[in-house]
């Protein structure tokens, strides 16, 4: 009796078999039947047979089918003796024409016993050697620092990384980095041309527990290096930003190459097993611990900063209903009093902290704003339906028919669209390019009430001379009004260059979730609003400092009716939270992947604050904790454009920034359209232009994702 009438024998008793188990065991059957045909083909021919594609389990579980299945054969082999002499008996019986045409002989079960013994002995030696390699790396891999790397010292000479010599502060006690990730990638790539490498830097993070940059140099799909190794790595101190170390792929003491070999072990890379042998390793002797334990975002360093605790708990201090962990959502259109006197008062300002109709604020728009003017390091905030209304409320409450505004030509192009709207009513518009501090003092007339710039100007990510242009806006008395958008409150606060109004879309980076419009006007307390001649009389009481913003509440918010609702207004707090994160992630990737576009043959030239390319890159450094999430690119061949867009996978085609998920749109073709050629052509958009806004996904998705496109 062969293994095929084995199968057949289960095939025929199915009935009497718990489904589920007779699955398992009829696939182990036809496994180990195909194996034993093919048994010349070796361990690879036997694990590729046995998964045979019958469903054992849904992942490749292959090296715990054929353990299983060696267990079954020697089932198999422990009753080959009962077998032998019942088929002997079939036999005689066969002879005697009572079962007519079975013909199995006393060789035939010899060959069969064989055939069970020979595969039971020989290959139940592969699962147990592989096992112990998993057993082995695994432990080398999650002991690391405690037991491997002490004993193999021992050994042998260990070139010790700064993660081996630096004792862990822990997670609560975070390493403040004094040099941040630009200098750091501009100190790797001098380092990495100093020795002839080809590879760019695509990776970069900062372990706040150790105080330690690291830089990986790999071209995209190549992060595990040759044979699963690791790529080239450089060790930076966040002090100082000085070189610390360095871990180098196959090379340096007989110890370190074994060190490094031991994930590609692991996983399968050296021996040529498949890579999801992994998971049945992490079934029988647990995962990674350093792999996997952390999350990503704590693996990579993004660690908590100071001022993000004042970011999420603003709300919080200000007093949440019932211990809430968020402020409640307010959803009342009206809110009523005992007295009437206390109705009044709310009308005509004398009583704080009170709401009559929530067109004006509600308590849950109130928390926000709290929320942004602390992000801000303002006097106060207002909240608005969308960033277009926020601008839109200030722009027409403060300028009057016949001012002067003074406004930067890198805007984005709804913000251009007011301006001819303003030019309509009255109000005379100059704009200028504004990263010439210069040019902007040399438009400003007797009459100019205002200035207006973008941080990080979208999309060709000019930065303004910010600092420069407030110390003239100081000097002259003038109104310096900042959209931090793309920056955030989080990578700048405008108030540290003197501007007294600081405009943020909330739908982008604060918000962070494409699920909720919202914009914000928050004051600095830096502008002297006594002399500002477009206050009304009526709001010309109390501190100076409140007119400004009182008026535009008053008559942009009130009287225009820009009210952001009070679902809006959660949904956008909720965000704020993971602000930091965010902005840390996606700056990190943006960083990679212009590093990476910038050495592509196919791309012309790219557009990122943070790139030592950029005209800005000094002054973006200075300001900037990081470079955000907003980069555009131009291709050598604009015909290319289009095409290159839905050649790409990840990212979604799609207007807006600041999603999770990374979108990217064709600028001259869409959002500037309007706008014409002349205009673009004097903001820097040529044809080819796209626009990126990097989201959450894995810089190595991404990069591998731009590489393919880029082939065609």
């Amino acid at each position: 009796m062969g293994l095929a009438q084995c199968h057949a024998f289960l095939a025929g008793r199915r009935s009497n078999i718990c489904p589920l188990l007779h699955l398992h065991v009829h696939d182990v059957a036809i496994g180990l039947h195909h194996a034993v045909a093919h048994v010349q083909g070796g361990l690879k021919a036997d694990l590729r047979l046995l998964h045979g594609d019958h469903g054992f389990f849904q992942t490749d579980g292959r090296i715990l089918q054929l353990h299983l299945a060696l267990q079954f054969a020697g089932l198999i082999l422990c009753s080959a003796d009962g077998l032998q002499s019942a088929l002997q008996s079939l036999t005689k019986t066969a002879s005697g024409g009572e079962i007519g045409t079975v013909t199995a002989d006393t060789g035939a079960v010899a060959g069969s016993y064989k055939l069970n013994y020979d595969l039971h002995r020989a290959g139940s030696l592969w699962p147990w050697l592989l096992l112990l390699i998993l057993a082995f790396t695994a432990f080398s891999l999650n002991l690391y620092r405690e037991v491997f790397y002490p004993v193999m010292s021992s050994f042998s000479q260990v070139t010790p990384t700064p993660f081996d010599t630096r004792t862990p502060t822990g997670p609560l006690k975070p390493i403040e980095p004094r040099v941040g990730f630009a200098e750091i990638i501009e100190h790797a790539t001098d380092e990495a041309k100093r020795r002839d490498w080809d590879e760019p830097a695509c990776s970069v993070f900062y372990a706040n527990q150790f105080g330690v940059y690291g830089v990986q140099f790999f071209h995209p799909g190549g992060d595990h290096g040759a044979a699963g190794v690791g790529p080239a790595n450089l060790y930076f101190d966040g002090e100082d930003g000085s070189l610390i170390g360095e871990r180098l792929p196959w090379k340096g003491t007989a110890a370190d190459i074994f060190v490094q070999a031991q994930f590609p072990l692991h996983s399968g890379r050296i021996l040529g097993l498949p890579e999801h042998v992994v998971p049945v390793a992490y079934l029988c002797l647990g995962h990674v611990k350093e792999l996997f334990d952390a999350p990503e975002l704590e693996a990579r360093g993004w660690a908590t900063r100071h001022a993000l605790a004042q970011m999420t708990c603003t709300d919080r201090w200000g007093g949440a209903e019932k211990g809430a962990i968020h402020q409640a959502i307010h959803s009342s259109v009206q809110y009523g009093y005992d007295q009437v006197e206390d109705l009044i008062a709310v009308f005509q300002g004398t009583a704080k902290g009170g709401y009559n109709y929530a067109r004006q604020g509600t308590p849950t728009t109130a928390a926000l704003e709290a929320k942004i003017t602390q992000m801000e390091g303002g006097t106060g905030s207002i909240v608005f339906s969308t960033g277009m209304a926020a601008l839109c409320a200030m722009f027409f409450t403060l300028l009057k028919a016949g001012d002067h505004l003074v406004a930067s030509k890198f805007v984005f192009g709804n913000t251009n669209s007011v301006f001819g709207t303003l030019a309509d009513l009255g109000v005379q518009v100059t704009t200028v390019d504004a990263t010439d501090a210069a040019q902007v003092q040399a438009a400003v007339r007797p009459n100019t009430r205002m200035v207006f710039v973008e941080t990080i100007a979208n999309p060709g990510t000019q930065v303004p001379d910010l600092e420069g242009i407030g110390a003239l806006c100081r000097d002259k008395g003038l109104l310096y009004v900042v959209d931090n958008t793309v920056a955030s409150p989080y990578l700048f606060r405008p108030a540290t260059v003197g501007a007294g109004l600081v405009m943020n879309s909330l739908t982008k980076s604060i918000g962070g979730h494409g699920d909720a419009l919202g914009g914000a006007i928050t004051d600095t307390g830096l502008f002297d609003w006594a002399g500002y001649p477009n206050i009304f009389e009526a709001y010309r009481k109390g501190d100076p400092k409140s007119w400004g913003l009182q008026q535009v509440r008053k008559k942009g918010l009130r009287d225009m009716g820009g009210t952001l609702a009070s679902h809006s207004a959660h949904q956008i707090a909720v965000g704020a939270e993971t602000l930091a994160l965010r902005m840390e992630r996606t700056s990190a990737t943006a960083l990679a992947l212009a590093l990476w576009l910038e050495q592509h043959p196919a791309v012309a030239k790219v557009h990122y604050p943070l790139l030592p390319s950029h005209p800005q890159y000094a002054r973006a450094r200075k300001h900037f904790k990081a470079g955000s999430w907003l980069l555009s690119f131009e291709l050598k061949d604009p015909g290319d454009c289009l095409p290159l867009c839905n050649r790409l996978r990840l990212p979604i085609k799609a207007t807006g920034l600041a999603d999770t998920r990374t979108l990217i749109i064709p600028v001259a073709h869409t959002i500037f359209w309007e706008a014409g050629p002349e205009v673009r052509a004097n903001m820097g958009i040529g044809d080819s232009m796209i626009r990126l806004s990097v989201g959450l996904e894995d810089a190595q998705d991404l990069l591998a994702d731009f590489a393919q496109a880029l082939a065609g």
